[in-house]
């Protein structure tokens, strides 16, 4: 057993990584305190030490406890805030969350409980054959899900590794019930040089699913051979609108599996490679399109009318089309491109063992409007444009993205654009690559709803100015038949005028008290969505502004104060805001006398701007007058 605590700004040894921060209250992320972990088959080769690793990242101090499942070993570590813990796991441990052919069930899971959030890391590392993963916590499980993979070479398997999270959990592959499993246990399937692409598995509870890929040639005539690891989101985590970006390698291949029938894609930038009909890109449940995008393109833009799930694939180091060849097969799931976070810390992986990884990248997908705006901090260093690589601009879409170069190998890299980004990693060496979903949010998109074009996620919690509500629901599904597959609820009770209705209107709701609204969607195939979030109505005024507004010498400044209530204040001078002035108090120096005015953030609610407060360089001038009968004076 090999433990490793590393601090934020040292030497990294291990695995891609990410910590997120700055979510709303509510919104879903990769970010938890419960996860469950398993390994599948890398290239038919048995677990070894060094093998299997883990890397955990906190923000907050916070005490871990990892349990295997199949001997009950437990064991506690401290990892403080901005450190990260790498634990390895020896040749005594490696089989115990590692799952051979043939498969079946099993108790070769690994349980990982925090006492604060943190975010998980997998890699399934071996000579010329690796692949990497981020690990979801429980909140983010799902009861559907429908495989992605690729081709498995001959001699090899496709496979995929399922978790039970709960006891009694029913799982199903399309109509046929494969196991019944309790916490903690493990279904996996190979399949011989398979492709099970589309297959749909089912639960009754929720559950953790795992691609586990022995080997592949992409494309399936081209060497040469690697594993492919990757957590997937279940179905209801799908999207509609994507970006593909394209690697350095100049050339992938790209999979869209659809969730419903009659699905209808349309596709920018790539060339379709297979699809099952003829003609327009329309795929019933299950099925899949196969298309092939340049970086000399600008990626691939996608569209589809129903929910689809998108994954990128790196090709085979033998494939003459590419116009950089380090690296083979690996995959990535491609997030849609409403799951941006705001900022993303992550370090590179280093090479171990007989890995001959030698480059690593950020691939960092953002608005285009404001792709000037991302900036990165190497280190303990001031935040500066990216460099290394150029913007690669999506017209169709409106994002863009760039290849970041991490050279510094014992540092930190800190990735920030307030208006959104998404970030996947990747790695390339001689006949060997990773390719990954490095950072995203995790929203609950279908079922979902917005107030006020705000998700539910991401309104919980939140402050509201006082006014009507506008709700509109998403739930592209097939829905129980009957008015009530659709309802609302406020506080409880059930809004008989909204049911059945994907868009209503709130008129009010009283002040200063929290409010849940609730949207309950019942599936056809038995499944009911339950999704809430709690807002807080106010009405704010003006705020008031004291303190001296005369800077009388030898005074240099003078200080002003804002009333308290709001969670978040911005001072203007003369009208214009100033930057970076968002607290309570502001103080004005004597080469700064003019007009002042604040407003008041509450959530998502802002005050209307303060009367004005004029500071003046000088002293308070006291005019006395009297008459003398001739006229007056003063003193």
């Amino acid at each position: 057993m090999k433990n490793f605590l590393l601090r934020s700004f040292g030497a990294f040894t291990l695995l891609f990584l990410f910590s997120i921060h700055l979510f709303s209250q509510g919104q879903s992320t990769t970010q938890g305190k419960e996860f469950w972990l398993s390994y599948g088959l890398n290239a038919g080769r048995s677990a070894t030490g060094d093998m299997l690793q883990i890397r955990v990242v906190a923000t907050k101090p916070t005490k871990v406890t990892l349990t295997f499942t199949q001997d009950g070993t437990t064991e506690t570590f401290n990892v403080s805030a901005g450190q990260v813990y790498t634990r390895t796991f020896d040749s005594s441990e490696a089989p115990k969350i590692y799952n051979p052919a043939p498969g079946g069930t099993s108790k070769r899971s690994l349980h990982i409980v925090s006492d604060e959030l943190i975010s998980v890391f997998a890699i399934n590392i071996s000579s010329a054959t690796t692949d990497a993963t981020n690990v979801l916590p429980v909140t983010n499980y799902g009861k559907a899900y429908r495989h992605m993979t690729y081709k498995a070479l001959s001699g090899s398997y496709d496979g995929y590794t399922i978790i039970a999270a709960e006891n009694g959990t029913k799982v199903s592959e399309g109509s046929t019930e494969v196991a019944t499993l309790n916490k903690g246990e493990v279904y996996t399937k190979y399949v011989a040089a398979g492709d099970m692409t589309g297959t749909l598995i089912t639960s009754d509870k929720p559950i953790a699913y795992f691609t586990t890929n022995s080997c592949v040639y992409i494309p399936t005539e081209t060497g040469a051979c690697d594993c492919l690891f990757q957590q997937e989101v279940p179905i209801h985590s799908w999207g509609n609108k994507f970006l593909v970006p394209i690697t350095k390698r100049g050339r992938e291949r790209i999979r869209v599996v659809a969730s419903q029938d009659g699905t209808t894609i349309t596709q920018t930038g790539a060339t379709i490679i297979s699809h099952p009909g003829t003609g327009s890109l329309s795929l019933n449940a299950g099925q899949f399109v196969e298309l092939e995008a340049a970086l000399s393109d600008g990626g691939c833009y996608i569209q589809s009318d129903k929910p689809v799930a998108v994954a990128s694939f790196l090709m085979g180091m033998d494939n003459v089309s590419l116009t950089y060849r380090n690296g083979d097969p690996a995959m990535a799931w491609v997030p849609p491109i409403e799951q941006t976070v705001m900022n993303v810390a992550l370090a590179p992986f280093v090479a171990t063992g007989t890995s001959v990884l030698k480059e690593h990248y950020a691939l960092i997908v953002t608005p285009t409007a404001t792709k000037n705006a991302t900036t990165m901090t190497i280190g303990g260093g001031t935040p500066e444009a990216l460099s290394g690589g150029t913007w690669t601009d999506n017209a169709a879409s409106g994002f863009s993205f760039y290849s970041m170069p991490l050279k510094e190998l014992t540092a930190t890299y800190y990735f920030e654009n307030a208006a959104g980004l998404s970030v996947m990693g990747y790695g390339l060496g001689g006949y060997e690559s990773y390719y990954y979903l490095a950072a995203s949010s995790a929203r609950q998109l279908n079922p979902a709803f917005y107030i006020n074009d705000i998700h539910f996620e991401d309104a919980n919690g939140q402050t509201y100015c006082a006014g009507e509500f506008k709700v509109r629901g998403v739930a592209q599904m097939p829905l129980k038949s009957g008015s009530d597959a659709i309802t609302w609820f406020i506080d409880g009770q059930e809004q008989t005028d909204a049911r059945g209705k994907l868009e209503w209107t709130i008129p009010s709701l009283s002040l200063n008290t929290p409010h849940e609204i609730k949207m309950v969607v019942k599936a056809a195939y038995n499944e009911v969505f339950t999704l809430t979030t709690k807002i807080t109505v106010v009405d704010p005024k003006p705020l008031k502004i004291s303190g001296d507004p005369y800077i009388c010498p030898p005074a240099q400044s003078t200080t002003l104060k804002a009333e308290s209530g709001p969670a978040r204040y911005q001072w203007f001078f003369n009208g214009d805001s100033i930057t970076g002035e968002t607290k309570q108090e502001y103080t004005v120096t004597k080469d700064k006398a003019g007009k002042y005015t604040v407003i008041g953030y509450y959530g998502k609610c802002q005050s209307p701007m303060s009367d004005t407060v004029t500071v003046i360089d000088g002293c308070k001038a006291i005019l006395k007058m009297a008459y003398d009968g001739n006229g007056y004076t003063s003193g």
